[in-house]
């Protein structure tokens, strides 16, 4: 590991010192923060006990540091990198979190577990069309089953090779290559690994059957000829996913998604609709597969300036006699690209459910804005979740200091119909207890960028 480290700190370093001794300017950005979470249920303890809220053993803070560096490097080359790090400052034998290890919370101090190289492409542009090659960030706009999530300390990133295309009027084309991604949670951050789906079987989620050959292979084409409307559909191929019927590698997965977007400023009170639909299939020796479907659609509206006012609703099938593949993101297996997406309602929305979300925005202009939302899931037996039927409600408020500083902070209401039978896992930290339905949650960052 401290090979790995030593050989990421001198592929980051190499280019800008070439660029330097070439006289071509260095651009450099960055930002830090500091995360913490807590949360408080109504279980009945055992080794998942997560303990009163803010207390040691229900806490978790982390404290990360990026630095970027870019430099334009003639004949329309760019270069991009970041490294970042990622700890606790020493403050987990004190608030009460633990650092990070390679795959999972540990109480491991190996700083090469807390320092990845997270970005390091380059780019050229010919013409109308923009190739991007190495390890990047992805949009969800244009990579909906493998895009980069910021929910948390950094965001995660994609080994892969991506080209854009406008050539053609009102019309963006996409094609890639998509590798390896890193997590977005606070631990398992720094390790680059193939792509995932996330499984599930009446209820008994097999979350990482993964990619063996590494590559996802896509392609989008956004229109906006349409009048006050854009228009995107995406096509996903991986092959070599490993299942659970069969030794070997050797499931296709193929995943597909439409998406619409109605808006125009001269509509009444700033009426926005979206749609949006999607389908995930599979081939190869594993005839206990069933394909999922998802729909789903969203109307926002803005009865005052500062106010905007929205309604969606989504639909995921699932088969409760085979497996099935969740709607959720390749790369880290936590969010979905679904208008329903919530602080933390995933892995109840993913598959096999029906849900509704009511939301408000409301602008304070530079006192912050407030953002509030309640969901509610009807899960079948096929949900991720177990089948329990799930509501969450969020209170969240975020602003932007005079000194430039990023803070959010959020709290979250979880219920469920059923009490579990385990731990409930929020992704590999601040697990509910056994036998819990209800659960509290508190969420705070700051960032500052530079």
């Amino acid at each position: 590991m401290k090979k790995q480290l030593r050989n990421l700190m001198l592929i980051a370093s190499l280019v800008p010192t070439l660029a330097l001794a070439k006289g071509i300017d260095i651009e450099v950005t960055g930002q830090t923060v500091l995360y913490y979470e807590t949360n408080q249920d109504n279980g009945t303890g055992g080794a998942f006990d997560s303990g009163d809220m803010f207390s040691k053993d229900a806490s978790e803070f982390q404290f990360g540091l990026q630095l970027g560096l870019g430099a334009y490097l003639g004949n329309g080359f760019n270069f991009q990198s970041a490294i970042q790090y990622k700890g606790t400052s020493g403050l987990d034998q004190t608030i009460g979190t633990e650092r990070q290890a390679i795959t999972s919370k540990s109480t491991t101090k190996n700083i090469a577990d807390e320092i990845a190289l997270s970005q390091i492409y380059l780019s050229k542009k010919f013409g109308n069309t923009l190739v991007k090659i190495g390890r990047q960030e992805l949009s969800r706009a244009y990579y909906p089953f493998t895009y980069t999530e910021g929910w948390n300390v950094f965001k995660n990133s994609f080994e892969a090779f991506t080209v854009i295309n406008t050539d053609i009027k009102d019309t963006t084309i996409v094609v890639a290559s998509i590798g390896k991604s890193n997590n977005v949670a606070p631990f398992d951050t720094t390790t680059f690994a193939a792509l995932k789906t996330t499984q599930e079987t009446n209820g008994n989620m097999n979350n990482g059957a993964r990619n063996a050959t590494g590559v996802a292979y896509m392609a989008t084409i956004v229109n906006k000829s349409i009048p006050m409307t854009k228009v995107s559909v995406t096509a996903y191929s991986m092959e070599g996913v490993a299942n659970t019927a069969s030794t070997g590698n050797n499931m296709g997965v193929q995943a597909y998604w439409a998406a619409a977007n109605i808006s125009d400023k001269d509509l009444p009170m700033g009426l926005n609709i979206g749609l949006q639909g999607g389908l995930i299939t599979t081939n190869g020796n594993d005839t206990g597969m069933a394909d999922t479907s998802a729909l789903g659609t969203k109307v926002s509206l803005k009865p005052f300036p500062k106010a905007t006012v929205s309604l969606a609703f989504t639909s995921v099938s699932g088969d409760d006699n085979k497996k099935n593949i969740a709607f959720k993101n390749f790369g880290t297996g936590i969010k979905t690209p679904l208008f329903t997406q919530m602080v933390y309602n995933q892995d109840n929305i993913a598959l096999d459910s029906n849900t509704f979300v009511a939301k408000l925005v409301y602008s304070l202009g530079t006192s912050g804005t407030i953002i509030t939302q309640y969901g509610m899931t009807s899960a079948g037996k096929s949900n991720i979740a177990g089948g329990s039927d799930y509501n969450e409600f969020d209170l969240m408020y975020k602003v932007k200091t005079t000194g430039g500083i990023n803070c959010f902070i959020a709290y979250v209401n979880r219920d469920w119909d059923k009490r579990s039978t385990g731990a409930l896992n929020a992704h590999g930290y601040l697990l509910t207890s056994y036998d819990t339905n209800v659960d509290h949650r508190i969420r705070m960052w700051a960032r500052y960028n530079f």
